[in-house]
Order: C-alpha cells, then sequence, then structure tokens
C-alpha cells in the first residue's frame, strides 16, 4: 500500500499489484534456473530495487524542511554512545558489559543517545525509520506525549532542526487530524492503512561494534 498526492492535493491509498513470488528463497538457498521458481520483476522502480535490504533502518534525517511523520513508539529506546571525531563514527558505549568499555577507559566522555520509531510520510510511500535524538529533542518530544496534544502517537507530527552543533534547536509541530489534509493533503484514514502493518524497532535495530573494533580504535586515540 501507498501514499499517494492527486493533482487536487488529496491523498488516497492505491492497491499495487501483487509481484510476490509464489514462494520465497531463503538466504542460504540456491535459486534455481526454473522460471516458476526465480523471482523475476518487471519495471524501472523494480529494476532499480536491487540492493540488499538491511536490519538497520534507515535513520531519518531532520533540516530546515519540516518531515512530517506517525510515531509507532511512545517510549524511547536510550544507550551511551562515543562519537570518534577522528573516524567521524558512533560507537555505542560498552560500560557494564563484562569487559568494560575500552573508550571510556581513556577517558573519552559518553554522551545520553535515544531512538523512537516513526513512520516517514514525506513521499508517496510511507517507511518506517528509527529517529535518533540526543537531550534537546528528548525534552521536546517528552512535553508533547505528556502535553494536551499527547501521547506522541495520537497525531501526525512535523519535524524539524535548525542549525547545528551546540546550537541545534528543534521544532515539534503536532498536527490534529481535522487539519492533515488540508494541511499536507493527507486523510487520517489513509496513514493508518499506510502503517497498519509496520512495527515498532527493537534495540537490535541499534549497531553495536564488538569489543575488539571499540579496543582497536580506543588504542588508535593514545
Amino acid at each position: 500500500m501507498s501514499l499517494r498526492r492527486r493533482e487536487q492535493g488529496t491523498t488516497v491509498l492505491d492497491k499495487q499489484e501483487d509481484t510476490t513470488p509464489p514462494f520465497e528463497l531463503d538466504d542460504n538457498e540456491v535459486p534455481t534456473s526454473d522460471p516458476g521458481v526465480v523471482p523475476i520483476t518487471m519495471g524501472w522502480d523494480a529494476a532499480e530495487d536491487d540492493k540488499p535490504k538491511s536490519r538497520f533502518p534507515d535513520r531519518l534525517k531532520l533540516g530546515e524542511t519540516p518531515v512530517l511523520v506517525k510515531f509507532l513508539t511512545v517510549e524511547p529506546i536510550s544507550w551511551h554512545q562515543h562519537f570518534v571525531a577522528s573516524k567521524n563514527k558512533p560507537y555505542v558505549c560498552l560500560k557494564g558489559t563484562p569487559r568494560g568499555c575500552p573508550l571510556c577507559a581513556i577517558g573519552d566522555e559518553p554522551r545520553a543517545r535515544h531512538m523512537m520509531t516513526v513512520a516517514d510520510l514525506s513521499d508517496e510511500e510511507a517507511v518506517v525509520k528509527k529517529l535518533e535524538f540526543g537531550v534537546k529533542l528528548l525534552r521536546e518530544l517528552k512535553q508533547v506525549h505528556n502535553g494536551p496534544r499527547g501521547p506522541l502517537d495520537r497525531f501526525c507530527i512535523r519535524l524539524s532542526s535548525h542549525g547545528e552543533g551546540y546550537a541545534i534547536s528543534y521544532t515539534v509541530d503536532v498536527v490534529k487530524d481535522r487539519d492533515l489534509e488540508e494541511e499536507e493533503g493527507i486523510t487520517p484514514e489513509a496513514v493508518a492503512e499506510a502503517i497498519k502493518d509496520f512495527e515498532p524497532l527493537g534495540i537490535d535495530s541499534i549497531y553495536t561494534s564488538s569489543y575488539e573494533d571499540v579496543l582497536e580504535v580506543a588504542e588508535s586515540l593514545v
């Protein structure tokens, strides 16, 4: 099912032709040459959709342009994270694990990170994404969640960010159902239909490097 915007500005859910093969091959199975078994598709979109699927969904990217989302969870998953500038990469803090955290051992201070699952409604088709954020957006979301327009999954929400680094700020704009079609060209019923089969992401969607990898990074910094 997909969200589609008509020229008049209204949004409907269009049923897509079912191109699912009779059965799917497991990752470890060798495809057969039998044309009745090999999944064959048609069209430009299908031809471009050849990237391997990851168990780590895309992160929702925020900027000056507001992104319309529907929250699929109302409580965050939280952890602490190191950011190593020389690698331009974050590493989940391993403090509390049996061997401890090598980055903490060299004095690197981790920061709190949080994640919630959202449906990105900014394109024709709704997509499950993970919204990762720090303390600033956490406060904004918690205020909305506990306020008169909460909980977070009650209405669609427009999210945007402004500035960079320590100066960054966020806007969390709740869109009530009665305003959704006029402002976004999407009906509440269309949103509900588009996300009805979506599942919230779990802690396994947060990539955690191995102890050995984190140790190697820590040793490279001293």
